[in-house]
């Protein structure tokens, strides 16, 4: 093989992988590998291949473990990305798979989280104790005014957020969009709580 084919080769591979990247989420792909590996222990114990025989039977067993059709529907989407990755078949033409997780979907209520209220934010940060709430406070502050997702609030650093006195402007780097973008923070809410007094308390209590 010359050095000129060598290159050739080389090129393909990280074409592939850049390829890779793109199919499965660089944050989630351990979750997706995981759940392929699993889904291929689960054949491979059974002597069988992917076919569509064999992915109806594998979801039936699985709906038992995942009573969500939501679940359910997740691990198909990152079983229909990884088998097409590795074994190009592609699952969403399996029209009876598909029909049987919908059909586990009908009728089904997803259980809605209880949220805090304008009213009951308002009197957690005026009424709970800062000895023991105050991060928590911090946190809600910023996760509403800038509709923070939970690991952009998880990766925010104190250098992220500059006090400019009539308001708070922080930087998001490391966004889901991988996108920087950037909210801010003003002083008051209808007058009856200061956002800003909340932060600052909590930045003088920090080491240096």
């Amino acid at each position: 093989m010359s050095d000129s084919d060598s290159d050739l080769i080389d090129e393909i591979e990280e074409a592939w992988d850049i390829g890779c990247s793109a199919v499965i989420p660089q944050k989630s792909r351990i979750r997706y590998e995981n759940t392929y590996n699993i889904f291929k222990q689960w054949c491979s114990e059974r002597n069988v291949g992917v076919t569509e025989k064999v992915l109806l039977a594998y979801f039936v067993k699985r709906s038992d473990k995942l009573k969500s059709p939501g679940s359910l529907w997740a691990e198909y989407s990152m079983l229909k990305s990884t088998i097409f990755l590795y074994e190009s078949i592609n699952i969403s033409t399996f029209s009876t798979l598909i029909a049987y997780l919908k059909r586990k979907n009908v009728g089904h209520r997803p259980k809605k989280a209880q949220v805090f209220t304008k009213n009951d934010m308002v009197k957690f940060l005026n009424e709970a104790p800062d000895e023991i709430f105050l991060i928590h406070k911090v946190a809600m502050i910023l996760g509403v005014a800038g509709a923070c997702r939970r690991e952009e609030l998880y990766n925010m650093k104190v250098a992220d957020i500059e006090d400019h006195g009539a308001l708070l402007v922080v930087k998001i780097p490391n966004s889901k969009t991988n996108i920087q973008r950037t909210f801010t923070v003003t002083s008051q809410v209808d007058d009856k709580v200061s956002y800003l007094e909340i932060y600052r308390k909590y930045i003088k209590l920090r080491p240096t």
